[in-house]
């Protein structure tokens, strides 16, 4: 009896070390240094579980704090630290991989060029973001911004052009959620590529919804546009435009080309954010912008505005109201 009880306590002990050793390799893994390394997949912290509440923008200081979700700008070579220090701050956030500089897809006529396009994010294949993918750190991926024609020689890019975009996404990462940086309801017009009705689309999953006063009623205009996301079977995120989006109260005008408009004063920010934070098909509350070049004069605003005492204090009250509800999936059914 007592040698078959020491050879239990022996099987034991090699399962423990071999289990030691396992979880050993898996962590120096991580430190390898290569941007093509192995990632331990952890878990989100419990603090960022409710709706991912952030800014748009490669803001370090947005990382964390006041903010459990984001929008950031990744290349092949910076994504993983990246997203390893979203993670560490407990956020999840969108991310824009393909969609960096329009020119970088444009044709000399500055029509859009989807070979282009397709290119720039064909050269992710090699980075192994899935681990953040399991985990939750990622919600989505920004396929493109500015659709409209304006930005596109005249030439808007088209609902089947956008959604063969995504279909290129779903082909190299197919758990990868696709979202645009456009209205649902600005999708279906004919400046947006649309036809006047909504679009059958198979592989984008969301559309965008940024709020400025300008809009109207913040209740109507998101109820608007959820009901506009749920009839083309696409998600929602929500935000509000604090830098140029105000309607005058705050007294603090926008930057640059839009010195006539206006930056949300805290008044404005509580009132219209509780009421986008509150619909129930937001799946993520992103807020206009946060820069981290503070080089130019739209992007020293930015910097000095989300430090403002007061601005801080409204954050802080939405955060709280966004940790209080559940966030539904960045995408919807299929009809």
């Amino acid at each position: 009896m007592a040698g078959a009880g020491t050879a239990r306590i022996r099987s034991a002990l090699t399962i423990a070390i071999v289990l030691a050793a396992t979880v050993s390799v898996a962590i120096a893994s991580t430190r390898t240094g290569g941007q093509d390394a192995p990632v331990a997949a952890t878990r989100v912290p419990p603090a960022a579980q409710g709706l991912p509440f952030g800014v748009w923008g490669n803001y370090p200081e947005a990382w964390g704090g006041t903010f459990s979700g984001g929008q950031i700008t990744v290349t092949p070579d910076n994504m993983l630290q990246r997203l390893r220090t979203v993670r560490r701050a407990g956020m999840r956030v969108v991310v824009s991989m393909a969609a960096g500089s329009k020119s970088d897809y444009q044709n000399d006529d500055d029509t859009f060029n989807p070979s282009m396009w397709k290119a720039r994010l064909d050269a992710f294949r090699r980075v192994d973001f899935r681990p953040f993918l399991r985990d939750g750190t990622i919600l989505a991926q920004m396929l493109i911004d500015d659709l409209d024609d304006s930005h596109w020689g005249g030439k808007p890019i088209t609902n089947r052009e956008l959604d063969e975009m995504a279909r290129s996404s779903k082909q190299l990462w197919p758990t990868l959620r696709t979202a645009v940086r456009a209205r649902a309801t600005s999708l279906t017009t004919h400046e947006y590529g649309g036809n006047g009705k909504p679009y059958a689309w198979r592989f984008l999953d969301a559309a965008w919804d940024q709020y400025s006063a300008r809009l109207g009623k913040p209740a109507s205009h998101v109820a608007t546009e959820a009901a506009s996301a749920k009839r083309q079977g696409l998600g929602l995120i929500v935000g509000l435009n604090v830098l140029t989006g105000g309607d005058g109260s705050s007294g603090l005008p926008g930057p640059d080309k839009y010195s006539s408009r206006w930056a949300m004063s805290p008044g404005e920010i509580g009132r219209y954010g509780t009421v986008l934070i509150r619909q129930p098909a937001a799946c993520a509350f992103l807020m206009w912008s946060a820069k981290y070049d503070y080089s130019s004069s739209y992007a020293a605003l930015d910097y000095r505005y989300f430090r403002r005492p007061e601005i801080r204090r409204a954050m802080r009250t939405l955060r709280a109201l966004a940790d209080r509800r559940a966030a539904p999936r960045c995408s919807a059914p299929r009809r």
